[in-house]
């Protein structure tokens, strides 16, 4: 069942790669490797719908799915696809499967190009994260001066410190 979707122009015939994580309530789920071995109303994954200009469906790519090992409750799904000659737009929608599922770190980005994205703290503008090209969290830690204190790195076995920061003032008497 979709519950949400946007919308993306991009160029037909061109190559793209969907990237994506998605964690479940219940992590400890099979992980599905074929789009056929559930309904569509219970398969959980993103899913390329096609359009052309007057709004008509043109097509369905299959519905990409979380394959990976479960990293710290998420699970990465990555799919290439090719935007058909008489496609003007695409909607992205959010399979969700039987149970109630978070997705993050979205992207649609050509599959020969690179992609590297940034997160801030909306309140303080704080850098908190990096994402590189393969769509893996460096995650940043500060004190409450705004000190940098640690640097995560996500990998494919969870997480692993990069640097732990530690500093002290000495004080006046």
């Amino acid at each position: 069942m979709a519950f949400e979707q946007t919308r993306l122009h991009l160029e037909p015939g061109k190559r793209y790669l969907l990237s994506a994580w998605v964690s479940r309530d219940s992590i400890d789920r099979p992980t599905y490797r074929s789009p056929d071995a559930l309904p569509a109303a219970t398969r959980l994954g993103l899913q390329v719908v096609f359009h052309r200009t007057n709004r008509s469906e043109l097509s369905r790519d299959s519905i990409a799915q979380p394959i990976s090992s479960v990293i710290d409750g998420w699970q990465r799904i990555e799919q290439p696809f090719t935007v058909p000659d008489s496609a003007a737009y695409i909607d992205l929608r959010f399979q969700n499967g039987d149970s109630a599922s978070y997705f993050d770190d979205v992207r649609v980005q050509p599959f020969d190009a690179s992609m590297e994205t940034y997160v801030y703290e909306s309140s303080n503008l704080r850098l908190i994260a990096r994402l590189d090209g393969n769509n893996f969290a460096e995650l940043y830690g500060y004190d409450p001066e705004g000190s940098l204190t640690v640097v995560n790195r996500e990998t494919v076995n969870g997480f692993m410190t990069l640097r732990e920061i530690r500093a002290h003032t000495r004080e006046r008497p």
